[in-house]
């Protein structure tokens, strides 16, 4: 027999046991798997996740640094290699580091990878230190105007012999040929060039004293007749053409066409020796407009034939450009 208030006593101090009531159709020992198994499975993928992203994080960066930074440092070191080359012949010569540093950032300069060839060639040519530095006046513009070439232009030949030239000998015109060494391009270079066909400043004398002394428009029909005189007499239309052929194949002339009359018919020479076609029509009046030719009509009569002709002559101006940039032709032309 139980007595009731010792049971009620009991009831009244045991400890409760709270109990979760069980999700529908799922049994405990489930629910509890499945609550451990999402408490874990987010652990490991997002451990992974930022694993990966430190590493690619560490990855980019080194690649970038590899890639943007150390390269344009060597490049800007090697392209302004021809500020320290070109310093013995100018104002700057003693100056170091900063100083002329500064010098070169008053420059607008475009290219200096092809300074540095420009000035390194130069440099080859001037045998030891020039007597007097370049003259502000005509380095600073040259410099500008020289670096808007590409490396691989064939102007970066003649802006290097204007250099050494002026380094050499400077002459105040020089300032000018600068000006129109920026006003060509290599295609005009090239025209000039065979123009001339010299190979040395020697054949280049020749050429001007050729061209001034016979082939100026005042001069060329008086030329062509004291020339021709006496060929007209019993020859045929190609001798006389060969005749007239042969005066006008020389140094410093580029001719355009030569037609021939006799009577009613009309011959005109094929120039074999000239380069002038219509895909250089441009460049030869480019030539003429900054003064480096004169083009030049011939109209005259001898005997039995009617002589017209045209042809671009050497100024005294381009006898000088040449000389100074040394537009010479290579002897195993």
């Amino acid at each position: 027999m139980v007595c009731v208030s010792c049971a009620s006593w009991r009831e009244a101090n045991q400890p409760r046991v709270v109990v979760k009531k069980p999700v529908p159709g799922i049994s405990r020992s489930k629910t509890k798997s499945s609550k451990k198994t999402s408490e874990r499975r987010p652990q490991t993928p997002i451990s992974l996740s930022a694993s990966a992203g430190v590493e690619a994080s560490a990855r980019y960066v080194r690649e970038r640094k590899t890639t943007e930074v150390i390269p344009p440092d060597v490049t800007r070191a090697k392209s302004r290699a021809w500020l320290d080359l070109i310093s013995p012949i100018t104002e700057w010569a003693g100056l170091k580091g900063d100083k002329l540093r500064h010098k070169r950032d008053l420059l607008r300069l475009q290219r200096e990878d092809t300074l540095t060839q420009i000035v390194s060639r130069a440099m080859e040519q001037v045998g030891g230190s020039p007597t007097r530095p370049v003259p502000v006046k005509f380095l600073v513009p040259f410099l500008e105007q020289a670096s808007l070439e590409e490396p691989d232009s064939a102007l970066v030949e003649l802006w290097a012999n204007l250099l050494a030239t002026a380094a050499e000998e400077y002459d105040p015109r020089h300032v000018h040929f600068s000006s129109i060494m920026s006003q060509i391009s290599s295609n005009q270079a090239s025209a000039f060039r065979t123009l001339l066909f010299v190979t040395s400043e020697r054949d280049l004398e020749f050429a001007r004293d050729a061209v001034t002394q016979d082939y100026l428009p005042q001069r060329i029909q008086r030329f062509l007749v004291e020339s021709l005189r006496g060929r007209e007499a019993n020859v045929s239309i190609d001798s006389f053409l060969s005749a007239v052929e042969a005066v006008f194949n020389i140094h410093g002339i580029e001719v355009v066409y030569i037609s021939v009359n006799e009577g009613d018919a009309s011959y005109e020479s094929d120039l074999w020796y000239s380069n002038y076609s219509d895909s250089t029509e441009a460049d030869y009046e480019i030539l003429e407009a900054v003064g480096l030719v004169r083009r030049v009509e011939a109209e005259v009569s001898i005997g039995r034939f009617e002589l017209y002709g045209a042809y671009y002559a050497m100024t005294a101006l381009g006898y000088h450009f040449a000389k100074a940039c040394k537009v010479f032709v290579s002897e195993s032309v």
